[in-house]
């Protein structure tokens, strides 16, 4: 199975997906959605365990996930254009996905691979310098 052929879609797709100004995406479109999802799988944020072991709860995420994945899409800031997703497509996206990573060169080289759950190993974290931070 080959999803090559998905890469001229997602272009044609960033060229006439639905139009939205960027100031317009988060607000108006993905927080909405991000609240609806929130509330209806019942995902709850307790600071006393940042990172909750709740099995069920991570299945809630995981399909809320999905489903803002889904109903969103991804915004183009080139374009101003929503890029749609159908189920089918992510599925198929998850089932080529390398399940390991080279970042970087030679001596700098690092592996960021796919973990189980309760894995082991410890996670692999980057840190970007190139994120921009308003100085305020």
């Amino acid at each position: 199975m080959s999803t090559a052929y998905r890469h001229w879609e997602i272009i044609d797709r960033a060229r006439t997906g639905k139009f939205m100004d960027e100031d317009d995406f988060l607000p108006r479109h993905f927080s909405p959605t991000l609240k609806k999802l929130i509330k209806k799988y019942e995902i709850k944020y307790d600071p006393k365990t940042p990172c909750p072991t709740d099995d069920a709860m991570a299945d809630r995420i995981w399909q809320a996930a999905w489903e803002l994945f889904r109903e969103i899409g991804y915004y183009n800031t080139d374009s101003h254009r929503v890029i749609e997703v159908t189920d089918q497509e992510i599925k198929e996206a998850l089932y080529m996905a390398n399940d390991r990573y080279t970042l970087g060169g030679g001596k700098d080289a690092r592996v960021m691979r796919h973990r189980s759950v309760e894995d082991s190993e410890p996670p692999f974290c980057i840190m970007s310098p190139d994120i921009t931070v308003d100085e305020k």
